[in-house]
């Protein structure tokens, strides 16, 4: 039996049937470099709960069984990324799935968790050796300034 305490979990969902596919798949118009790309689901959520309760949550609402893998901390599930872009909705902004799920939590006491914060992040990893396109050129066709926050992190 483990004590609920207050903390922090990066839950990281992988597709492991989503195959890398042409950074082309992201912008308006395509560039001739051969980068390739991978999207993948973040949950930064803080909560009173215990580990087994993060886990449990993660691989009974967050994931499924069959196509999906989990990634629990903070260090990037795919490795060999170029790198990576975090993309989420600016805060007080209606995001219905973040919502849904504090709603899902709050009134399932079988949860274990009383959630203090969520924060949904649409992550895309970009492969390949060449520079083209920069980062820039990939957040100006995929980010919207007005309604996310972003961030590029470099391998």
């Amino acid at each position: 039996w483990k004590i609920a305490r207050t903390m922090d979990a990066t839950i990281e969902i992988v597709n492991r049937l989503a195959a890398p596919k042409s950074v082309n798949a992201l912008l308006y118009t395509p560039v001739t470099s051969g980068l390739s790309c991978r999207e993948t689901r973040v949950y930064e959520l803080t909560a009173d709960a215990s580990e087994d309760a993060m886990r449990r949550f993660a691989g009974e609402v967050l994931a499924d069984p069959v196509s999906d893998e989990i990634h629990l901390g903070a260090t990037p599930a795919l490795p060999g990324a170029a790198y990576h872009l975090d993309i989420a909705l600016k805060r007080g902004l209606l995001d219905l799935e973040r919502e849904y799920l504090l709603k899902y939590l709050r009134n399932d006491p079988k949860a274990g968790l009383s959630p203090k914060s969520l924060r949904v992040v649409r992550r895309i990893y970009i492969y390949g050796a060449d520079a083209s396109p920069a980062p820039e050129r990939i957040v100006k066709d995929v980010v919207n300034p007005v309604i996310h926050t972003w961030k590029i992190h470099h391998a």
